[in-house]
Formats: structure tokens, C-alpha cells, sequence
């Protein structure tokens, strides 16, 4: 997707269970707020924000709807999928059926918008010692769907930012394949999914990486071959006689 200037906009949808923090998320990206009450959202919610993309050097409008969550609300929110350039998959560390559910959901939208810029997105992490997915079951997912993986706290205004950005960039430049597994700001090799987790506050301390030393070239090997030439042989001492014995 190209996006020429200010004007033109990227439909987000973000989708997942009810009471799963999808609302909440919006609204701290949108607004910087934050409540504990939970309000269940009826249809959809839209929302906008603008957004910068370092790869063009150009400014998107994101136009950002947050659909209900719940079955009975099913055939009023597919409507508002249409039109979708980019999706947020979410999941509550705390709720293990939201988790089993994404691949249901990422089924629904992309019988309405087909392959999109999609986001698997772990809320409420601010209450892991009360999770119910591991991050092994994470891990396996975003894997399993070919997806970038955030972990995010809306409490705490964790990683909200950085997932929207990260979408609006991977929405608006060329398609690219799922890189290696990575943490914000600490690479590692440890999953084949794009783990992002911040300042590692929610994820484990990552392996330092190793670079291998480059191949030789075809100029070091011919240097190597003249070296090895020019360098004088060893004089071979000429053996000592005595009596009818060669001393050496």
C-alpha cells in the first residue's frame, strides 16, 4: 500500500474476545488514557491518530476501529472489516479461550479483506503472574500464523505505541517476509516468530550475537599464493664427514 501524502488514510481494525483490553488500547494510543472499568463496546468504535513512517518520510492518518468482541455482535462487526489495510490480533495473558481464538478471528477477517498487514497482539501484561498462556504457546502461535508477536500493557503504557507504528510501517512499504526472531532493542535467535517486547520488562534476556568471520576473497588467496612464493627456503645443511659416517 503507497500512501502519497497527510490526506490519504489506513483503515486499522483491531479484533479479539471481549474484555480482552482492545478499547482500553486504543484510547491510551489515541488519547493517553487509561481505566480500569470495563465497558462492553456494542458494534464498533473508530478513532484516529496520525502516525510518522520513517521508510517513506511521509505522515498516515490511521482510522482505527474497535470492534465488539462478543458472538451475538458477529454479523454487525464483519461488516465493518471491509476496506481494512491492516489488523491487530489480540489476546489477554489472562483469558486462555482469547488466546485459542485468534485463529478464528484471523479466519473472519480475512474472509472480508484477504491478506492484510496483520499483528498478534498479547495484552495485559502487566498481570503475568496471573497468565494462563505460556510464552512457549506465544511463541508457537506467531510462528504457526506467520505473525510478528507483541506483548503489550496498557496499565503501564507498555509497547502500545511501538505496535501501531511498527503495522502502519509494515501496512505502507513493500512486503516483506516475517524477519528471524528479535526483541526490541536486544536481537536474538531463539523463535522464528518477531517477538516484541520492549526493553526486555516482559520477556527474557536475549543471547548475544555471534558474526562469522567473512570468506576469503579471491585477491587475499592470490596474495597468500605469493607470499608463500617469495618467502626464501631454509638452507639445507650439507652433512659432516667423519671417518665413514655422515654426521648430521
Amino acid at each position: 500500500m503507497a500512501l502519497d501524502n497527510i490526506e490519504e488514510s489506513l483503515k486499522v481494525i483491531v479484533v479479539g474476545d471481549g474484555s480482552v483490553g482492545k478499547t482500553s488500547m486504543l484510547r491510551r494510543f489515541c488519547k493517553g488514557e487509561f481505566s480500569d472499568s470495563y465497558k462492553k463496546t456494542i458494534g464498533a468504535e473508530f478513532m484516529e491518530k496520525d502516525v510518522f513512517i520513517p521508510a517513506t518520510a511521509s505522515t498516515v492518518k490511521l482510522a482505527l476501529w474497535d470492534t465488539a468482541g462478543q458472538e451475538i455482535f458477529n454479523s454487525l462487526t464483519a461488516s465493518y472489516y471491509r476496506g481494512s489495510g491492516a489488523c491487530v490480533l489480540a489476546y489477554s495473558s489472562i483469558d486462555r479461550d482469547s488466546f485459542f481464538n485468534v485463529r478464528g478471528w484471523k479466519s473472519k477477517v480475512e474472509a472480508q479483506c484477504g491478506p492484510i498487514a496483520m499483528v498478534l497482539c498479547q495484552t495485559k501484561c502487566d498481570l503475568l503472574a496471573q497468565a494462563t498462556v505460556t510464552e512457549a504457546e506465544a511463541h508457537g502461535l506467531a510462528t504457526e500464523l506467520q505473525l510478528p508477536l507483541f506483548r503489550t500493557s496498557t496499565k503501564d503504557n507498555f509497547n502500545v505505541t511501538q505496535l501501531f507504528e511498527f503495522l502502519a510501517q509494515r501496512a505502507c512499504t513493500p512486503a516483506q517476509p516475517v524477519p528471524t526472531a528479535s526483541t526490541a532493542n536486544a536481537p536474538s535467535t531463539a523463535s522464528p516468530a518477531t517477538t516484541h517486547t520492549g526493553n526486555q520488562a516482559f520477556g527474557g534476556s536475549a543471547a548475544p550475537s555471534q558474526t562469522a568471520a567473512p570468506p576469503a576473497s579471491k585477491d587475499d588467496e592470490k596474495r597468500d599464493a605469493l607470499r608463500v612464493k617469495m618467502e626464501p627456503k631454509p638452507k639445507e645443511k650439507k652433512p659432516k664427514k667423519s671417518g665413514g659416517c655422515a654426521v648430521v
